[in-house]
């Protein structure tokens, strides 16, 4: 499949950095653990063309420096960020990518249920579109200080979910089942540019 595009930068101001140390990457998993990877430079203009496979890929940006993200990709005008879309053999697509420094930042304080401060706690953050569980840079973790505040920076602007826990195994929020299970308890969020939410979270609610 061939896909050829462009990478521009939010309200159409010029990139703020050197375009040509990034590449566009299509993540293609091929089995239980193995994941295939194909990609392509940019050149001084914002273009980019590659071939990679056909099948199921999402689509990753590297070389971004913080806060710079990914606010938007589009392929033949269709909204594909943080989404898996299907490549079929021997298409010609346009994607247009949309860089962004608008990041959003929350923070509170982690209680119990009596109110009180709950230190090292682990917290959560998570895309509430379930479709986009599977993008990486849109799950967020950070812990409770000692006096049971917290603070999560260089958050894409979107709706999210975000829960707070006592504890968990290291990477278990990549899982799906482990996401489904703090979906309840699990306070919803929306992020928008350079917006700062304060956001108290219980555990045990």
């Amino acid at each position: 499949s061939r896909i050829s595009g462009r990478i521009t930068n939010e309200g159409g101001r010029p990139l703020p950095f050197d375009v040509t140390d990034l590449e566009v990457r299509f993540a293609q998993n091929v089995g239980a653990v193995a994941t295939s990877f194909s990609g392509g430079n940019v050149t001084d203009g914002g273009a980019f063309s590659l071939l990679t496979g056909s099948g199921t890929a999402l689509v990753e940006v590297l070389g971004l420096k913080t806060p710079l993200h990914v606010r938007s990709i589009a392929i033949d005008g269709v909204d594909a960020t943080d989404l898996p879309i299907e490549l079929a053999e021997g298409d010609g697509r346009r994607m247009e990518i949309v860089i962004s420094d608008r990041t959003g930042r929350i923070g509170g304080t982690v209680t119990d249920r009596d109110a009180h401060s709950i230190a090292n706690a682990l917290i959560v953050v998570f895309p509430e579109d379930r479709a986009r569980w599977g993008s990486a840079r849109l799950i967020r973790t950070g812990y409770s200080r000692g006096d049971g505040t917290y603070a999560l920076d260089n958050l894409p602007a979107g709706d999210y979910r975000v829960a707070a826990v006592p504890s968990m195994p290291r990477d278990a929020w990549t899982d799906v089942e482990v996401l489904n299970r703090l979906w309840t308890a699990a306070v919803p969020l929306r992020l928008d540019g350079r917006q700062q939410r304060a956001l108290q979270l219980v555990i045990g609610a």
